[in-house]
């Protein structure tokens, strides 16, 4: 994606984009609308992080919240 190579390791019972087309599209829009941000990155329930580990890169602290964390 964007000339970056990602992976994931799928949890079992965890949701996912099946598509990896519409997802690889997905993701490469999340990115071109944070791009260079000065923010931080707080993503709640995150799942396998497919849109964290994607987005990280582009700001300044990336924390990730899976649902097993949040009561």
């Amino acid at each position: 994606m964007d000339g970056k190579l990602l992976k994931y390791k799928q949890i079992e019972a965890s949701f996912t984009q099946p598509n990896a087309k519409v997802n690889e599209h997905m993701l490469s829009w999340a990115r071109s609308c944070v791009k260079g941000s000065d923010w931080d990155l707080l993503e709640l329930y995150c799942g396998n992080g497919n849109f964290s580990i994607a987005l990280a890169d582009q700001f300044k602290r990336p924390r990730l919240m899976p649902p097993t964390t949040i009561r």
